[in-house]
């Protein structure tokens, strides 16, 4: 895999408000460098991104709880 700023840690998405909603910038932002870059650049500062997934139980049963409120509200209104 190449050490490109489409899968770096770093980078982040830049959006912008247009009337009532949010487009993507094409350009992203390097909270390494502190620049903004094209995503396909190389770079010695290349971090995999890492991806974590809250599935803990305090999550789950906090989760539930949603969801029967959700339900009783949906049922008696």
């Amino acid at each position: 895999m190449s050490d490109l700023c489409k899968s770096c840690n770093f980078r982040k998405a830049i959006y912008r408000k247009s009337h009532y909603r949010f487009s993507k910038y094409k350009i992203y932002f390097c909270s390494a460098k502190g620049t903004l870059n094209e995503s396909a650049q190389d770079c010695d500062l290349y971090i995999k991104k890492n991806v974590e997934f809250d599935v803990s139980d305090s999550r789950l049963k906090e989760t539930e709880r949603d969801i029967e409120y959700l339900l009783k509200k949906l049922i008696n209104d």
